[in-house]
């Protein structure tokens, strides 16, 4: 009885947080549109669905997988039918995938191990996960499916390290058509698996091309269009852009000046350089598993979440163009990482939750963008650091043995060797 009313407190607190989150969000940024060649704007296509135009619904694909569009689009019917406005419809369309993120986050979270405080605990994570910092900034730009994203590719390590293959499968195939950066999760996710990895792999590609493919066949020109500028701004026929979220910004000028209420510089770094940064991210999403997989064979579940963090979060540090939100699937993993371990408190997810919050709330605002830069690699390069020790130095320790222990050691040793002589 104490069990299932603890169970119903955290079903009613995520989906209290769901619906706080939701029903609070503005319209997203990037939510309305209009849609174009190169844009993530998920308002046009939607509603072309819940028209019911179908050929229209391809015409306006932005570079976003297709599930959360899918998801969202009857609600948002409703909403029209009803004489909702934009603002209600998008927050329908937001409340539910924060409802699917909630039942996520339940799954992901179930698996804690017995430890003091476990409910409290629980409840922070919930909490920070589907109304925290980074979630309300993922809504303030119109993006849920980044939340979505995360925590299917989180609960598909889950569930491949608890031998489910087929489930694992279905999950990341879903991630996957819901953010192309969830391709990098493939390796962490087969790391864990110890078994029917090929099964796995195959529910994953038929769930993922059974959503892709019908966006390819709609309007082939669009889709191929959309998936190569994903991620890519042009700001001159030399330079790319840049944001000050990341390790290229040194590397930038000034190229533009934005006028209007949310004006400010524009920056660049050679076209060169940035035509780099995309293979070199996926490069090292590539290399950091294999590395690890040759370390671990048989990793835990929280230690292949930690990897995925580190991924995710190296994901952040080498593309140009990185933005608040797109910490938001490293959040998720290294939430449910140290959600997972038996012992510690998840000091890197609030610790990273604060900076964030701070930095996108404090700092962002002054426009200083050499003082968001240094902010935000002060915190990242330290997490980095960390979580790279954590994932291949594991049984590392920073500080000396105690001589009192050394000659502990030393006298097990000749003990040992004296047994072995008689």
């Amino acid at each position: 009885m104490r069990w299932t009313l603890r169970g119903g407190a955290l079903a009613v607190l995520a989906v209290a947080a769901s619906s706080y989150a939701a029903f609070s969000s503005p319209v997203g940024a990037d939510y309305p549109g209009p849609a174009c060649k190169g844009c993530d704007f998920a308002g046009p296509p939607i509603n072309a669905l819940a028209s019911g135009h179908l050929t229209r619904f391809f015409e306006t694909q932005p570079f976003m997988g297709p599930f959360t569009l899918l998801l969202r689009a009857p609600v948002v019917a409703v909403a029209r039918l009803a004489g909702g406005g934009l603002l209600s419809q998008y927050r329908l369309g937001v409340l539910i995938c924060l409802l699917l993120a909630a039942a996520l986050s339940g799954l992901l979270l179930a698996g804690m191990p017995p430890r003091r405080w476990q409910w409290l605990l629980r409840a922070l994570l919930l909490v920070l996960i589907l109304a925290g910092p980074l979630t309300l900034k993922a809504l303030s730009w119109g993006h849920p499916e980044e939340l979505v994203g995360g925590l299917l590719c989180a609960c598909a390590v889950l569930l491949a390290s608890r031998g489910k293959p087929l489930l694992a499968g279905l999950a990341l195939g879903l991630a996957i058509a819901t953010k192309q950066w969830a391709l990098l999760a493939i390796l962490p996710v087969l790391v864990v698996c110890e078994r029917d990895r090929l099964r796995l792999l195959a529910v994953a590609a038929g769930v993922a091309a059974l959503l892709i493919v019908p966006m390819l066949i709609g309007d082939p020109g669009l889709f191929l269009s959309q998936n190569l500028q994903a991620g890519l701004a042009l700001s001159g026929a030399k330079t790319a852009g840049v944001t000050p979220t990341n390790i290229w910004f040194a590397y930038g000028k000034e190229v533009a000046t934005v006028i209007g209420s949310g004006g400010g510089t524009g920056y660049g770094i050679p076209a060169a350089l940035s035509a780099i940064t995309h293979p070199l991210a996926l490069a090292t999403g590539l290399a950091l598993p294999l590395l690890f997989w040759r370390r671990f064979p048989r990793p835990t579940a929280a230690d292949a979440l930690m990897l995925l963090a580190l991924v995710f979060l190296m994901r952040c540090l080498l593309d140009p163009l990185t933005v608040s939100y797109h910490h938001v699937p490293f959040f998720i993993a290294i939430a449910a990482s140290e959600g997972l371990r038996r012992r510690g408190l998840p000091v890197v997810t609030v610790v990273s939750a604060a900076a964030l919050w701070a930095i996108a709330h404090w700092v962002a605002p002054t426009q200083d963008a050499v003082l968001l830069n240094g902010t935000y690699l002060a915190w990242a390069l330290p997490v980095v650091g960390y979580l790279a020790f954590r994932c291949f130095l594991p049984n590392a320790r920073l500080r000396r043995r105690r001589p009192n222990a050394q000659l502990a050691d030393f006298a097990r040793e000749s003990g040992s060797a004296a047994a072995t002589t008689a």
